[in-house]
């Protein structure tokens, strides 16, 4: 695989070699070498401000690569592997990786049930989801900024098997999380909620996580478990629940630029408090920028919120694939290969000179085989060259 990037660039988060702005899709490295080292496979990217996570995997090993300014003495214009174990304290495997502004995450996979980390020196809106207790009884070994989130204090005792974290997702200063037993789902959050993007939560900062909603539980019919996909904007949250070919979806926060919206607009629920719900008879992908919500429901875009830099341009839009949003520009992987941007272009992280940008192709390389975004910037994979 080799991996290309462009956008905002100034603390080196495209890991290109240098800490200009890219305009055009310029190779990512490590040293001088492509990234990821050969016959990697990078398998999820998270971008801060101004570093990135990328989780790279081969047969069943992963590695955490950096670039940017990640945290203190860790500062590369250019990919650089991570020591978990000696750098971070992190015994396990690392399985997922998230962001939010300023703060990075990181899940480790142990037997007795993940553990998440939070990867940042500000705590100012809760970023490091850590109590009192848990901080003052860290291990001394830890680098400071390394903190344990504090998942534990909202889960039932009496869970059958290990909670493992499903998905988690980072907006601008606020977490989600979906974890998983064997008997139970539950949806957990922390960080920011001013504007209500933790839903039944009222308060201005949720310092650990809480629970949110219980998503599923066992029943005896033994029926399977939905799976889950998360989006997060500046104040706003979207969570879809899939069972078969019908989606469950909840959306939460600001609705100032009419971000809570859906299809049809055919709400379950919406008063004053409470989350706006509904029930899709398809499957349901969301992404979400600062002020706009995509939702990608059965191979069709649709669009809600801001839309002064062609946010929400794709209205209406049918195009299967792969549907990712950074902060205000967003970049749909078709299944041919083809990647199609649209939003605010204004670091060149939409690879134009327009500062705003419809939707159109805007990679002209070979078949690309994975998207991500972050603020700013644009990231795509594609088949190594050989």
């Amino acid at each position: 695989m080799d991996l290309y990037a462009c956008g905002s660039n100034s603390e080196g988060q495209l890991g290109i070699g240098h800490t200009d702005d890219s305009r055009t899709w310029t190779p990512c490295t490590y040293g001088t070498q492509a990234f990821p080292p050969r016959r990697w496979t990078v398998v999820e990217i998270a971008s801060s401000a101004s570093a990135t996570l990328a989780l790279c995997q081969r047969d069943n090993e992963t590695q955490l690569w950096t670039c940017g300014h990640a945290w203190p003495k860790r500062d590369a214009s250019t990919f650089t592997w991570v020591d978990a174990r000696q750098e971070l304290g992190i015994q396990g495997p690392i399985v997922h990786v998230a962001a939010v502004w300023d703060c990075m995450y990181v899940v480790e996979r142990v037997s007795e049930g993940d553990r998440l980390w939070a990867l940042g020196l500000s705590n100012a809106f809760g970023q490091w989801g850590t109590s009192e207790a848990m901080a003052s009884a860290r291990n001394a070994e830890m680098p400071p900024w390394c903190h344990r989130v504090d998942v534990d204090a909202c889960l039932p005792r009496a869970a059958a098997g290990p909670w493992r974290v499903h998905t988690v997702a980072g907006g601008v200063r606020h977490v989600l999380a979906v974890l998983t037993s064997a008997e139970a789902h539950c949806l957990v959050g922390w960080g920011h909620a001013r504007h209500g993007q933790l839903g039944p939560i009222h308060a201005r900062v949720v310092q650990t996580p809480k629970k949110l909603l219980s998503l599923w539980t066992a029943e005896p019919l033994g029926q399977p478990p939905p799976t889950y996909a998360l989006a997060l904007g500046m104040a706003h949250s979207v969570v879809a629940a899939q069972h078969d070919n019908e989606t469950r979806v909840w959306l939460w926060g600001s609705n100032r630029h009419g971000q809570l919206g859906i299809p049809g607009g055919a709400w379950e629920t919406e008063h004053e408090g409470a989350a706006r719900s509904a029930t899709l008879p398809h499957a349901v992908v969301p992404a979400c920028m600062w002020r706009t919500t995509l939702l990608h429901v059965d191979g069709r875009v649709w669009a809600h919120g801001a839309e002064s830099h062609a946010q929400t341009s794709v209205h209406d839009w049918l195009c299967h694939g792969t549907l990712r949003a950074g902060s205000e520009h967003a970049l749909l992987l078709d299944t041919q290969g083809t990647v199609y941007g649209w939003g605010w272009n204004e670091h060149g992280n939409l690879a134009h000179t327009e500062e705003s940008v419809a939707p159109r192709i805007v990679w002209d390389g070979p078949a690309a085989i994975c998207v991500w975004t972050g603020y700013g910037t644009s990231w795509v994979g594609v088949m190594a060259a050989s």
